[in-house]
């Protein structure tokens, strides 16, 4: 089930919550996520500012949430390696076949989102 959450438009450009991606990758912990994205964040600012907000637990650590846009998403995928990851970059690829030019970022995304449930699922093996 996609996750109400998972994409955030701000100030006209589409994100997908960090949730989101750690579920659709594999990664057991959100912070597997994030090292990824430090790591990787020279890289990222490449493609725009990476959207990052940070809150307060009920336990009262902070916490941190990112928000990449399609293109730092799409290099996520990338820099994952995970099964899950590279079913997500197969399906990556395919859409980029068929996307008509024009196609905005947001319908991207929300295609992106809408898929999750059939990705981790194929990268399961369940049917």
């Amino acid at each position: 089930m996609m996750d109400q959450t998972a994409l955030t438009v701000i100030e006209g450009d589409a994100r997908i919550a960090d949730t989101h991606l750690q579920q659709v990758l594999g990664y057991a912990r959100i912070n597997d996520l994030h090292r990824i994205i430090r790591k990787h964040e020279d890289e990222l600012a490449d493609y725009g500012p990476m959207l990052c907000r940070t809150g307060k637990a009920s336990s009262g650590q902070t916490t941190i949430a990112y928000y990449p846009n399609e293109a730092q998403a799409t290099l996520i995928c990338m820099f994952a390696r995970t099964g899950r990851a590279a079913q997500a970059r197969k399906l990556n690829r395919f859409e980029k076949m068929i996307r008509p030019q024009g196609f905005c970022a947001e319908s991207a995304l929300q295609a992106f989102v809408l898929v999750t449930p059939y990705l981790v699922r194929a990268a399961s093996g369940k049917r």
